[in-house]
């Protein structure tokens, strides 16, 4: 179960369906492979959750004490709401004060009746967090039936609450005692208590103070109703009746949720007393991280009361069944009820839907669960329930493990983020977009009053570019009874995230309706400035809006300049309140407000008087001064209202702060009015912190244009596809060509640093005279570092093809020479033919052509014995050759086709190669096998969908390192088809399957089967392709058990790290803290002449001076370098191919274990006499020495840890 698991509450949550339940039979087939596989799992994890008889009886006894504490609650004498004499200036009050007092009359008394609500009696209490919810209930000569209107309820409450809070202080039974919010509103305070002692952090209990059941009347509560008097709220007299108020439904249940907890536990026992599986049910469903108690029990109790789901259901059954029903309905468009028979007086599901987003209706009839919920954020949970239900069966996937055991927070299921961080601005926002009524509903809370406007803003401006917008949920906060309640500034920025759909959201251009269109005027007004006709090839000439973005790098961040635009730009956007449709005006900092029903007019009358009222004047003269800029105003808005050819504005005049505008219809055609409203969201971009691609830097190539990659990698392919045809069309060969592939990553878009086109100064070199070849001169700066880009050219077999190895590469060798020749002469290539390879020089990059023919894998494990009998036998060689011939082929040309399907993996690869290079680990991981890993990121992303954000998904990888548990099972191409499949067995290991579109899910089966009998003859890291289904050739070499545990670490201490920092907006993004290691743990630090490394400029922090010439670090630490081949029986060696500077050592640890004295091993080590006996230890001093001779001129100083080690 998820750590972080959301309270249970005993009132107000949120569900999932629409009425359309033809198909909606209940599903209660035979249990299935998956439950069977699952089940065990499932019960282990009910168990774990399960709260055990022992912390029963201490919350027993626990609830029992408070009870008898709160019986013993004083009586204060009767005073005003405002009057606090009575309270103790240890004790505050639990609320936000705002206007600051309100009528009535207020005295202690001890509660009524003190009972148990919620999970805890309900039996769907589960652990980590164990929240015992317990309602006392307040007197009813305390409160007064009139106290629903102006928040006087409300304020007894919590002060009903500050009074127990009081007595309850002075008790020792009493651990700590803290104010909190029931979800976040500040409407329902509760006060938490905890046991003291050792058992404080193992309960806490929620006192919840409610009125009488019955003390109010619900259809006071109905959303069309009014109970905060504009009057009172703004302290402005009005004349407005209570008919003409604004309707305050969010304000309404608050209050009557407060009136039902207890009939909630009634209906909810009595249905879970039916289903022997409900308890595990709702453990199940909080388990996934969509739900939390209240929410769960009711969307449970729906489905057993509405026949969808059965009572003889298991766990697993109810939990599947409510998934599906919830990512299949929309509560959106059609709410669910709970009520068989609600009264007369209760609201119907249309009213709930006029006067909230997302509708679920409890059993009273009156209280819709989800008033607080936003569209968003039901999207989020369908969104959730329909991917959970998509791998559920998928026998590649650890269903349990994804859906129950995977943390799912913002930062790992969004591929943008941006936050609103100085939440006061929201302040203003909620004034200029004149949402007073609003914000009385909300009880001046101006983040829940602003959220719903911005939310339909971003909806519309980012329109098909994202999957799904969320945003963060109001959190729980918690403070001292001794503390003032935080305003609403003080919560934690307001997170937005973007799930993007990487087809469209880095496309620059926004294209609009027709010039001619209705809705080219909205178009324009939605973009301002932005907007402009332009034409296309298709010939339509249409509004469009270009961003600026001209490599893949800008692209990226077309969102955020979406964003910022929206949030600071004066817009239009459909919009209605309490059923009036509203225009408002913008001219300076005064507005103009009218009622479109005074717009409606035009429709049936030939002249009519349209009054707008003017505020934000200092005096009358400004409002007259100002009157030819609203006439102007008033003709645009008209524009926008009607045709213009059906009015007129023929005169205008003043009246105090009015502007009278008489208008007269053109035509007697029928008016269609469109309902918009002027809004100004005034919320500057400073107030914004966007995490999108800010970890492009690392990866970033080139000044004057920046970019990532994508640019010139697509110019390597691009160069590779052309000597590709070339090669194709070569004649005069012994042998015809079969194929021609590419083997390097920066083929398959995944090089971190793609080879760029180098322009030669062919001063620095001479020709050699056979050749041609350049040969740098003497006394000239060595030649700057060109990437060869590996191609294999497999050459058709023949009887021709000799059977002995050293024939076979003289063969190669001369076809090498003749490539040259060829593509010399009829290309004007330069070329350059080695044994092995063919360097041609195209555009000015190196492609190495390696020529292969396929038997010679199997040359090389031919051997006769002395017997003169042909022996087969596989060995290194053969296995080298055939990876570099075969495998890296196959995986190069898979691997870009993954590319084509997710225009990130590239950069994905980058940036995580980029971090295991940093992190000095490129050597253990190596190059193909993070591009495997990447790959299981985007073909088995559960219980995530395919990243679309480079940045966001290294995330993710980064969290799989850290639990070393890559899983990848792609989607299916047809029928039975696989492309990766995968299966995680062991904490030390994992495996992925690599595999053509022909990969049944039997082979997988076949291979895990396979791994779990052999595993401890197989690498720690196991990779399984349709080539290699046993042996995991990626892997065999490296990592070693204790460098994958190293990976592991700092995998997850990076991840730890790198979350914080994004989602903490008082940390600085700085992406390249977890780029720098930590070299703490090494013995030796060699730190290299930044003027001897070649690519400096790729290091994580390059100097504002770099240089393009020198010695590779990389090829002197990988293995068979020069430092391992001297010093590998003694030590390990690690560096950062790209541009890192440091080469760090550390000592194996048998290094310093005495040997028994021999001549052929004393080699870097000293003789040690002791008694008769002689060992050999080694000679650090002379070892570091040569550290210092092998790398005179490289080596700028050696840093030796003598505190880490001693002989």
């Amino acid at each position: 179960m998820k750590k972080k698991e959301a309270a249970e509450a005993p009132a107000e949550m949120i569900p999932s369906e629409s009425h359309e339940e033809e198909n909606e039979a209940p599903v209660q087939a035979k249990r299935s492979k998956t439950e069977e596989a699952g089940g065990e799992e499932m019960e282990e994890l009910l168990k774990e959750v399960a709260l055990s008889e022992r912390r029963k009886q201490k919350i027993d006894s626990f609830i029992e004490t408070v009870t008898k504490l709160l019986r013993t609650v004083p009586e204060s004498p009767e005073v005003e709401v405002s009057d606090l004499s009575w309270l103790s200036s240890a004790v505050k009050v639990p609320f936000l004060l705002v206007p600051k007092t309100t009528k009535g009359k207020f005295h202690m008394t001890p509660p009524a009746s003190v009972d148990l609500i919620g999970s805890y009696p309900l039996g769907t209490c589960t652990k980590p967090r164990v929240m015992v919810d317990l309602a006392v209930t307040i007197p009813a000569d305390v409160l007064h039936p009139k106290d629903v209107v102006n928040q006087r309820y409300p304020r007894k409450r919590a002060l009903y609450l500050a009074g127990l809070a009081q007595c309850l202080s002075s008790s020792s039974d009493i651990g700590s005692m803290l104010y909190s919010c029931l979800h976040g509103n500040r409407l329902r305070p509760v006060l938490l208590l905890t046991p003291p002692g050792k058992d404080s952090s193992s309960f806490t209990v929620r006192v919840h103070a409610c009125p009488p059941p019955g003390f109010f009347k619900p259809s006071r509560f109905h959303p069309q109703r009014n109970n905060i008097r504009t009057e009172w709220y703004t302290g402005l007299q009005t004349s407005q009746s209570e008919s003409s108020e604004s309707p305050t439904p969010h304000y309404n249940s608050s209050v009557l949720g407060d009136l039902l907890p207890r009939a909630h536990l009634q209906f909810l026992s009595a249905v879970s007393s039916q289903c022997s599986a409900f308890a595990d049910g709702v453990a199940l469903l909080k388990g996934t991280g969509c739900f939390n108690g209240f929410l769960a029990s009711m969307l449970l109790a729906y489905l057993l009361t509405s026949h969808r789901i059965s009572n003889s259901m298991t766990a697993y059954q109810l939990l599947r069944n409510t998934l599906n029903f919830l990512a299949s309905t929309d509560l959106t468009v059609n709410g669910i009820s709970l009520a068989k028979d609600p009264d007369t007086t209760a609201p119907s599901l249309a009213e709930f839907h006029n006067a909230f987003q997302v509708v679920f209706v409890d059993p009273s009839g009156h209280l819709n669960m989800c008033a607080d919920m936003t569209t968003c954020t039901y999207k989020q949970l369908q969104h959730e329930a329909s991917v959970s239900m998509q791998f559920w069966d998928n026998p590649t996937v650890d269903g349990f493990h994804s859906l129950l055991m995977t943390p799912k927070p913002m930062i790992r299921t969004s591929d943008h983020i941006f936050q609103l961080c100085d939440l006061v601005k929201l302040q203003s926002s909620c004034k200029k977009l004149n949402l007073l009524s609003e914000l009385m509903d909300h009880s001046g809370n101006y983040v829940h009053t602003a959220l719903p406007p911005i939310l339909s803003l971003l909806q519309r401006g980012l329109g098909q570019r994202i999957h799904l917008l969320t945003h963060s949920l109001s959190p729980d906060p918690e403070w001292s009874v001794a503390s003032e309640a935080p305003k609403h500034k003080a919560q934690p920025p307001l997170s937005f995230g973007l799930l993007l759909k990487p087809e469209l959201a880095a496309s620059a251009l926004e294209r609009g309706p027709p010039a001619d269109s209705p809705k080219a005027a909205e178009f324009r007004q939605l973009w301002g400035s932005r907007s402009e006709l332009r034409r296309f090839q298709d010939g339509a000439i249409t509004e469009a809006v270009l961003w600026d973005g001209e490599t893949m790098c800008q692209k990226r961040l077309v969102p955020r300049q979406i964003i910022t635009h929206l949030l600071q730009l004066r817009f239009l956007s459909p919009y209605s309140r309490s059923g009036r449709l509203v225009v408002v005006f913008m001219l300076g900092d005064m507005m103009a407000t009218c009622m479109m029903s005074e717009l409606a007019v035009l429709s049936s009358s030939t002249h009519c008087t349209v009054t707008l009222q003017i505020t934000g004047f200092s005096s009358s003269s400004d409002v007259s001064g100002a009157a030819d800029g609203w006439c102007l105003l008033m003709w645009l808005i008209m524009e926008l209202v009607a045709p213009p050819q059906y009015f007129s504005v023929a005169s205008h005049f003043m009246q105090r702060t009015k502007l009278l505008f008489t208008c007269s219809k053109q035509s007697h055609t029928e008016l269609r009015l469109l309902p918009i409203r002027f809004m100004h969201a005034d919320i500057p971009e400073s107030s914004m912190r966007y995490v999108g691609a800010m970890a492009d830097d690392v990866i970033k190539t080139g000044s004057e244009l920046p970019s990532t990659g994508e640019e010139e990698s697509l110019r390597v392919v691009q160069s590779y596809d052309d000597l590709s045809r070339k090669l194709w069309r070569l004649e005069g060969l012994p042998l015809s060509i079969t194929a021609v592939q590419g083997a390097h990553p920066a083929l398959r878009y995944t090089q971190v640093f793609p080879p760029l086109p180098l322009k030669l100064d062919y001063s620095f070199f001479d020709r050699e005279k056979t050749s041609r070849s350049l040969v740098p001169k003497e006394g000239k700066p060595c030649p700057a570092y060109i990437t060869p880009i590996t191609v294999i050219c497999h050459m058709e077999g023949s009887g021709k093809w000799p059977h002995d190895r050293l024939a076979i590469r003289h063969i190669r060798t001369a076809f090498h020479i003749r490539l040259g020749e060829l593509l010399k002469k009829h290309h004007n290539y330069t070329c350059r033919p080695c044994p092995t390879h063919l360097d041609i020089w195209k555009d000015g990059l190196v492609f190495r052509l390696q020529v292969a023919y396929h038997r010679e894998p199997q040359v090389l494990r031919e051997s006769v014995n002395a017997e003169g009998l042909l022996v087969v036998r596989d060995n290194e060689e053969a296995q080298a050759l055939e990876m570099a011939t075969i495998h890296k082929p196959l995986l190069t040309s898979t691997l870009h086709g993954l590319q084509q399907q997710h225009p990130c993996f590239g950069a994905v690869c980058r940036l995580a190669k980029r971090w295991l290079g940093a992190q000095l680990f490129s050597d253990d991981i190596t190059e193909d096998t993070a591009d495997l890993l990447v790959a299981s990121l985007f073909l088995q992303p559960a219980p995530f969908t395919p990243p679309g954000n480079e940045f966001l998904s290294s995330s993710v990888l980064l969290r799989s390192a850290s639990f070393a548990s890559f899983i990848c099972s792609p989607p299916l191409t047809g029928g039975t088809t696989r492309w990766l499949s995968t299966s995680t067995t062991s904490s030390q290991a994992s495996t992925l399957s690599l595999t053509h579109p022909f990969f049944l899910s039997s082979d997988y089966t076949e291979i895990k089967n396979d791994f779990t009998a052999t595993r401890e003859s197989l690498p720690v890291m196991f990779i399984a392709t349709p080539k290699d289904k046993k042996q995991s050739i990626w892997t065999k070499r490296a990592p070693s058990v204790q460098m994958l545990q190293r990976v592991v670490m700092v995998a997850a201490e990076s991840l730890k790290l790198l979350e914080n920092q994004l989602m903490d907006s008082n940390q600085i993004q700085d992406v390249r803290v977890v780029m720098r290691p930590p070299l703490d743990a090494y013995d030796v630090l060699i730190h290299l002449n930044p003027k001897q490394v070649p690519l400096l400029v790729q290091a994580v922090d390059p100097p504002a001076v770099t240089f393009s010439r020198g010695i590779m670090a990389g090829n002197v630490t990988q293995s068979g370098g020069a430092l391992p081949e001297a010093f590998g029986n003694l030590a390990l060696f690690f560096c950062d191919p790209y541009g890192g500077t440091v080469i760090a050592v550390l000592w194996k640890p048998k290094a310093f274990i005495p040997m028994p004295f021999k001549t052929s091993q004393v080699s870097a080590r000293s003789v040690v006499v002791t008694g008769e006996e002689a060992n050999t230890v080694p000679n650090i001093e002379a070892i570091l020495e040569d550290f210092r001779i092998m790398g005179k001129g490289l080596i700028k100083s050696l840093e030796a840890r003598t505190e880490k080690w001693s002989l």
